[in-house]
């Protein structure tokens, strides 16, 4: 039974303020009391000597009968609750919670050992002001895990899950239908979400881009991770794809095409139709590709020696000309030439030895160019192929001609 403290009066006493007058004591630690926010005097000093102010109050108020009458009656009640309540497997309601509590408290006695937290075996911490040990030691992280541990135990279960989705679809059902000023409680709630999504952080990011940078990373170091095949998800997702592909592409369709052949036929339509395309300026990608790429060209055949300059042609069609006067005084002769009646554009053509272009670079007069120890007969496809390539140099074709001409007078 509580004692009953005889030095309190029962109810609270109204002692008023008067200015000079010295201030009144505590009831409690006899110290000067607190002014009171009207001009009144408070009955304690603190808020500690408030609340044991109230509580000694409260036990005056209850008689020795009255108070063992109201804890038989709720004894007998607490017994008729547990009866009825009492689970399948014989537990209470009260035991199945200890059990899952996350603070197990053991009563402490006299000679009774210390127990070990529930986490790291250490010695529990005991309740401050009571005889009561708490079943981690004290730790934060302890505490922690202990309290997690037991919350999985209990959301693992089928009834949490089907309480959680009920309680959500409840919140979102009355978000939808509650409306303020027009608008839902729900686009109220997401319109504040965007806002603050969108403010600027210390590090320059909204919060939109700092949540897209946390979700990348994850995914990244979840993606980066080396499985029991020794490959990662990327490598192992791009081999999947390469052999899923490859057995696409070589299976042949009911059109007699594979993958490639018909992927290919559709790439080819589809540049043929862009490239045809006439574009602002009149032209096709065709001509313009045509017409840019000349001067690159020609830049390129004149380096390398296969081209005349622009300025060099008319001069050149002259030289050419010369040539040709000069070989047509061998008319006689060029007939005699081997496989001279095999002659045509198919067939065998008059071939000039030291080349018409190298004699014009070399300033070669026409006379010796057009002579008929420089020509022979050669098939079409080796004189195209020879371009301006030479058979002869310079000066065995003047040899040549110094021997023709010797033989020539010598016979008159």
């Amino acid at each position: 039974m509580p004692r009953k403290p005889s030095h309190l009066p029962p109810k609270k006493s109204i002692r008023p303020y008067i200015e000079g007058a010295p201030a009144p004591k505590c009831l409690i630690c006899d110290k000067d009391a607190k002014r009171g926010v009207r001009k009144s005097w408070c009955e304690t000093c603190s808020k500690e000597c408030s609340q044991r102010l109230r509580f000694d109050r409260r036990q005056c108020t209850v008689s020795e009968d009255s108070y063992r009458e109201v804890a038989s009656n709720t004894a007998r009640k607490a017994a008729a609750t547990v009866q009825r309540n009492k689970a399948a497997d014989g537990r209470t309601p009260a035991e199945i919670a200890a059990e899952k509590e996350v603070m197990d408290l053991a009563i402490m006695t006299a000679n009774s050992p210390v127990p070990r937290c529930l986490i790291c075996s250490k010695d529990a911490k005991k309740v401050p002001g009571r005889k009561r040990w708490i079943s981690t030691c004290g730790d934060k992280k302890c505490w922690k895990q202990l309290r997690l541990g037991r919350m999985r135990e209990t959301k693992s279960s089928e009834e949490y899950h089907e309480k959680a989705v009920e309680t959500s679809l409840k919140a979102a059902q009355t978000q939808r239908e509650t409306i303020i000023d027009g608008k839902t409680q729900a686009e109220i709630t997401a319109e504040k979400a965007h806002i603050a999504r969108l403010q600027v952080g210390e590090d320059g990011l909204t919060g939109y881009q700092r949540g897209s940078r946390k979700g990348a990373s994850k995914v990244r170091l979840t993606l980066s991770q080396i499985g029991e095949d020794g490959l990662n998800s990327y490598q192992r997702g791009a081999k999947k794809g390469t052999a899923k592909r490859n057995i696409t592409n070589h299976t042949v369709g009911e059109d007699g095409l594979t993958g490639y052949q018909r992927g290919s036929r559709k790439g080819a339509s589809k540049t043929k139709l862009t490239c045809q395309k006439v574009g602002e300026d009149g032209l096709t990608i065709y001509q313009r590709n045509a017409r840019n790429a000349a001067p690159k060209i020609r830049n390129k055949h004149e380096e390398s020696g296969y081209w005349l300059s622009l300025s060099e042609v008319e001069p050149f069609r002259k030289y050419r000309t010369l040539v040709r006067r000069v070989q047509g005084r061998y008319y006689n002769q060029i007939a005699l030439l081997p496989n001279y009646e095999k002659r045509s554009m198919d067939g065998y053509h008059i071939d000039h030895r030291f080349s018409i272009y190298a004699g014009f670079k070399n300033d070669v007069p026409p006379e010796k160019i057009g002579h008929i120890c420089n020509l022979e007969m050669k098939y079409c496809t080796d004189n195209l192929q020879k371009l301006a390539k030479c058979d002869l140099t310079l000066d065995e074709l003047e040899e040549r001609i110094a021997g023709y001409e010797a033989r020539f007078l010598f016979s008159f």
